[in-house]
């Protein structure tokens, strides 16, 4: 039995939130992950019966671990709007999202250290692979490419970001003109040379960006790049990966041919990859305004 006696301004947390998405925080945040892999869980809520999704209640365990979501109090008005709003883009698959509404709030201190960037980086690669588990396929290879597509792009951002900061500019306008832009790759590269006076970045592995640097090597791959030609070890022994400004017009133009191909399709698919961006840049991401 779990007991529900968190408050936020004098409120039952469980009244505010929602029943079923109480139940998918008080629940997800108490075991352990692996739990939600051997059971499957159901929850009591006014006298009915509902189904706790195994992947819902798993990210929502590894969103526990980088943020914090269990509080005996919530003082926040704002973050606490924030949990409740990233509850439910997990219940619609959207943990990017999820992940970006507790930035903007301001859950943690920005840039996360690394422990909390690294666990972060894991919840991705759990989100892509619970997706494959439940044979959820199309929205795997959605949040894949989502993935490739933001090592590609970080790639260009943090060169952008590194020649600003050397030249005493502002990093937060010219990064975010970058993200903001990510919907036409033409215009990417053009803000990208703005800053750079170059056609090609690097991308190096961390454990904070294994899985979007990985998903990059093989969606290069499925380019048909040849990567054994651009990817070497850095004098510290750190994998790195050299990508142009012709990958990105490619990258585009390959997705946009043969898996997302009507306007709609193409506009979730850059929308997702913008939130993704922001939340590689947490510390440029808007304040958010509170009263």
């Amino acid at each position: 039995m779990l007991r529900a006696t968190e408050t936020v301004g004098g409120d039952l947390v469980a009244d505010k939130l929602g029943g079923l998405q109480y139940a998918l925080h008080r629940v997800g945040c108490s075991f352990e992950a692996e739990v939600f892999e051997r059971y499957d869980v159901e929850a009591l809520i006014l006298d009915d019966l509902a189904a706790l999704p195994s992947r819902h209640l798993a990210w929502v365990n590894w969103l526990d671990e980088v943020f914090g979501l269990q509080r005996r109090d919530w003082v926040d008005k704002a973050q606490f709007a924030a949990l409740g709003r990233a509850i439910r883009h997990v219940q619609h698959e959207e943990v990017i999202f999820a992940i970006y509404e507790l930035l903007s709030a301001g859950l943690i201190r920005l840039p996360p250290n690394a422990v909390r960037a690294s666990q972060l980086e894991r919840l991705r690669a759990e989100h892509v692979r619970w997706l494959f588990m439940e044979h959820r396929t199309d929205r795997a290879q959605f949040f894949t490419d989502v993935a490739a597509m933001t090592g590609l792009l970080y790639a260009l951002c943090s060169y952008v970001r590194s020649k600003v900061r050397a030249a005493g500019g502002n990093e937060r306008i010219e990064v975010r003109k970058v993200i903001e832009r990510c919907g036409d790759p033409y215009q990417v590269n053009y803000t990208v040379a703005g800053n750079t006076a170059s056609e090609m970045a690097t991308l190096y592995w961390a454990p904070d960006f294994h899985f979007s640097y990985d998903r990059l090597k093989a969606f290069l791959v499925e380019l048909g790049v040849d990567v054994s030609e651009r990817e070497a070890l850095t004098d510290k022994g750190q994998p790195a990966l050299r990508v142009y400004f012709d990958d990105v017009a490619k990258a585009y133009t390959h997705l946009f041919q043969t898996r997302y191909k009507t306007t709609r399709d193409q506009r979730d698919f850059t929308y997702e990859l913008k939130l993704s961006l922001h939340s590689r840049f947490p510390e440029l991401i808007e304040p958010e305004r509170r009263e």
